[in-house]
C-alpha cells in the first residue's frame, strides 16, 4: 500500500437551527448550552440519528471492508458546526474507533461557514464540496 492509496470518507454532523435568544454576547461559539445535532450524515446520503450509532459502526465497517478490498486504508474526516456540544459529537467519534479506524480528522465550522440550512450557515457554503 502505498502512501497516496487513502480513501477519504466524509461525515457530517447536521446541527439544529440556532436560536439567537441563547446567544453570549453576540457571538455562535458562546451558545447558551451548545448547539445541538440533528443527524449524522455519511458520505453523499446515508444519514443517521446520534440514537443509531450501532448502525453507524456497521456503515463505516462496510466502508473500511471495501476501501481494503481497493487497496486503500480509510480516514474520516468529520464536519461539525463549531457550537456544537461534545456531547453531541463524542459518540460519532466512539463509533468511528469501535469500527476500527484509526485516522480521524476535525473540521469546525465556524459560524455562517457550515453548509447551507443547518445553523447559521450563508446559502450556498459547504453544499457537498
Amino acid at each position: 500500500m502505498e502512501v497516496g492509496d487513502i480513501k477519504r470518507l466524509v461525515i457530517n454532523i447536521r446541527p439544529a437551527a440556532y436560536d439567537g435568544s441563547r446567544l453570549r454576547g453576540g457571538n455562535f461559539l458562546r451558545y447558551a448550552g451548545g448547539g445541538e445535532a440533528l443527524e449524522v450524515q455519511v458520505g453523499q446520503g446515508k444519514h443517521f440519528d446520534l440514537s443509531e450509532m450501532d448502525e453507524l459502526v456497521e456503515e463505516l465497517v462496510k466502508s473500511k471492508e471495501a476501501a481494503a478490498d481497493e487497496g486503500e486504508r480509510i480516514e474520516i474526516l468529520l464536519r461539525a458546526d463549531g457550537a456544537l456540544r461534545y456531547d453531541q459529537i463524542e459518540p460519532v467519534i466512539g463509533a468511528v474507533s469501535r469500527a476500527g479506524i484509526g485516522v480521524l480528522n476535525l473540521v469546525a465550522f465556524l459560524p455562517n461557514e457550515g453548509p447551507a440550512g443547518d445553523g447559521l450557515a450563508k446559502e450556498g457554503v459547504g453544499d457537498g464540496e
